[in-house]
């Protein structure tokens, strides 16, 4: 156990990065290798990390501790799996965690509370206090839930890939319930009398995936974060008996028929800006450590753009970037001590299925302000063994303004030269065992000294790995299986046990990489299925790690390459010289892309454009298919792809217009019409149907033939 730790912990150093902070603010990392969903913050300062396959950890003193609170069984496919935590507000007295996850092999989620012992659940603890209804996927399974100051849980809970659920009152699917602590229902809720049965809990409806959610100390106010789908992320100021949108539609009202309840929500952003809200948190400690000015201010992340944002919460008005370059921020919570915890998941970030499921980069950090303070380490230097003549590296980062300067130290005296944020030993020998190593750094406000590292230097020589498989010749398609086996040995003693061999695969796309397996840990061989859908551009590989270790603790690392099969894609259009995306990115027809064979690509031709009077639609593509928009398999050496198109003259009366909402968003290089807000069919020769409307586009409709096409844009 303790070499497979530090096995863990060598490999998750290298992918921790500093997120661009306020000045006078630092971060420290405090756990690695997670495979995170939320957390939880105990009365007596321990953090409860909920792991997305089951597991809950412990971070008690800024150390993730090595045994589980609790592993419960669940179904941890796609976004299903554990993925919320609250802590009873007389925890300290009863001991009582909640905890929500999609149950194992039954297609829906579960709320419960398990009794905590110290750093471990009492076993058998677990009280069922919520079946919830079954999932239609999955997807949108939210989970977040806290106590109020009534003394009431609230918990967010996802439509579970079912939209039509979300506004009604025969399904908790897309709702903020809210229940007594043991899980019964209060009979104040807003639509007690209106359900039956469990549905009573439900204490707002109208959600699509709230992600995240918390409540104002002082005021009470609940703030839901809900992931929107094509246009909109919202942050709603959540109050019993309102209607919040879904699947009406996203962001604020512009036309649409709602109920009498529903409610806009207090902030919301268009793709423009982001594409997935997750964190939520009011700077309101019992603690102010902050400025002043981040008293009482919201601060929610999103997966996609890498920030983590401020909102007002008085005004609604959104405040800026609080942090930024954070790898795919999940979830923040404000500390008892008046820090911020965020927890950066990691992974692939490509919203497959397989990258869905697990992670394994999740980093929990603690940021605090030390404003015009002495630095603060991040990153300590950890002890390194090596062999004779070998190198030996250590490396810190300290926080902190303005700029830091490093002094490194050997056996507590100053190393001439050593300055910089990594210290590299040449050559080192049998003497130089048990040398202490540690780093100064200073800026004008004083000086910290690191923790001690120790280098150790031992006569046994390194083990020899050897990958037996994949070959060197192998090529790979998306979708194909890849096994790989392999071997090493000890020169000292023979043949290494596969318990000591370790196994890890990074996908390479340009000059950066991605982790795409493992580390696994204790085999021999095994297999890795290359996704299908992910990095769409062509300069990619892979590279298979095997790492051995022997018994004087000692590691060698050997990888190979394996390269992608390639084909062409060729886009044209009839009449050629017209605009059609891929993935995205627009070009010109005719063109042609490359792509890795077996790789989903989305391919997009322009439903429709316009010049003086005539209305150019799409028909069809010449392989048969009607819909602008496609998907393909790039599974040939060549594929071809003609877009046919024909011309609509805008005279006579077979020609009508549609309002629709203007998003500012682009594609094809041009403003474009998004949700259909109402339908108003007028002549498209004679004035606009209504002077009330708030926007003077209208897309337009050809009713000629079997089926409507649509413009992009038209000025009346």
């Amino acid at each position: 156990m303790r070499n497979l730790l530090l096995l863990l912990l060598l490999h998750f150093v290298q992918f921790i990065t500093a997120a661009n902070l306020p000045p006078g603010f630092v971060e420290i990392p405090l756990a690695t290798g997670l495979d995170p969903t939320s957390m939880a913050q105990a009365p007596d300062g321990r953090i409860f990390i909920t792991e997305k396959y089951g597991a809950v950890r412990v971070v008690e003193n800024g150390q993730l501790l090595p045994d589980p609170f609790i592993q419960l069984p669940v179904d941890n496919f796609n976004e299903r799996g554990l993925s919320g935590i609250a802590f009873h507000p007389d925890f300290s007295q009863n001991g009582y965690i909640y905890l929500y996850y999609t149950v194992e092999s039954a297609g829906h989620n579960r709320l419960s509370r398990v009794q905590a012992l110290g750093n471990y659940a009492i076993p058998g603890s677990e009280e069922v206090l919520l079946e919830l209804d079954p999932l239609a996927g999955t997807i949108h399974n939210a989970g977040s839930m806290a106590f109020g100051p009534d003394g009431k849980l609230y918990l967010a809970v996802g439509e579970g890939a079912n939209p039509a659920s979300a506004p009604l009152l025969e399904s908790l699917l897309g709702k903020v319930l809210r229940l007594n602590d043991d899980g019964t229902i209060p009979q104040d809720n807003p639509f007690y009398d209106q359900a039956t049965g469990i549905y009573r809990a439900i204490y707002a409806s109208g959600f699509r995936n709230p992600f995240s959610l918390a409540i104002q100390p002082g005021t009470g106010r609940l703030f839901v974060c809900d992931v929107g789908s094509s246009y909109f992320e919202e942050v709603n100021d959540v109050a019993g008996g309102y209607f919040y949108g879904w699947d009406l539609l996203e962001g604020n009202q512009n036309g649409q028929q709602v109920p009498p309840n529903y409610q806009d929500p207090l902030y919301s952003y268009s793709h423009n800006i982001g594409c997935a809200i997750t964190g939520a948190a009011f700077y309101n400690p019992p603690v102010v450590q902050f400025p002043n000015d981040y008293i009482g201010k919201f601060f929610f992340g999103d997966y996609c753009n890498r920030r983590i944002s401020i909102l007002d919460p008085a005004t609604g008005q959104y405040e800026g970037t609080f942090a930024d370059n954070i790898n795919r921020p999940l979830v923040i919570l404000t500390g008892q001590a008046g820090e911020l915890y965020y927890i950066a998941r990691g992974g692939l970030g490509g919203g497959s299925e397989i990258d869905n499921t697990s992670s394994g980069e999740g980093i929990l950090y603690r940021v605090d302000y030390v404003g015009d303070g002495a630095p603060v380490f991040s990153l300590q230097p950890h002890n390194v063994l090596v062999t004779i003549g070998e190198n030996a590296l250590f490396t810190v980062n300290a926080n902190g303004s303005p700029t830091i300067t490093y002094q490194w130290q050997r056996d507590g005296e100053d190393i001439p030269g050593a300055t910089s944020d990594s210290l590299l030993l040449q050559t080192v020998m049998l003497a130089d065992s048990g040398t202490l190593i540690q780093c100064l750094a200073s800026n004008p406000f004083g000086q910290v000294t690191s923790m001690e590292a120790t280098l150790r230097v031992t006569s046994n020589q390194r083990p020899v790995p050897i990958i037996l498989t994949p070959t060197v010749d192998l090529m790979y398609a998306a979708g194909d299986t890849i096994w790989f086996s392999g071997e090493a040995t000890d020169p000292e003693t023979g043949p290494i046990q596969e318990d000591d061999l370790s196994w890890r695969l990074d996908l390479h796309h340009d000059q950066h990489t991605h982790p795409g397996l493992g580390p696994v840990y204790a085999t021999g061989s095994g297999s890795y299925v290359v996704p299908r859908i992910g990095e769409t551009d062509d300069n990619v590989w892979l590279r298979i790690y095997l790492t051995a270790r022997d018994q004087a603790g000692l590691t060698k690392t050997v990888y190979r390459d394996i390269y992608p099969l390639k084909t062409r894609i060729r886009l044209e259009s009839t009449p050629s010289g017209l605009p059609m995306r891929v993935d995205g990115k627009t070009f010109i027809t005719p063109f042609e892309v490359t792509s890795v064979k077996g790789m989903l690509r989305q391919i997009q031709a322009q439903p429709s454009f316009q010049s003086l009077d005539t209305l150019t639609v799409f028909t069809n593509w010449t392989d048969g298919e009607i819909t602008s928009a496609r998907v393909l398999y790039a599974e040939e050496d060549l594929t071809v792809l003609h877009a046919v198109y024909e011309d609509v003259l805008l005279t006579g009366t077979g020609v009508y217009g549609q309002y629709h909402t203007l998003n500012t968003d682009t594609t094809f290089g041009e403003l474009v019409f998004t949700q259909i807000d109402t339908t108003i069919n007028f002549v498209w020769d004679q004035d606009a149907p209504s002077p009330n409307l708030p926007v003077d586009y209208f897309a337009v409709r050809w009713l000629g033939a079997v089926d409507p096409y649509f413009s992009e844009k038209y000025y009346f």
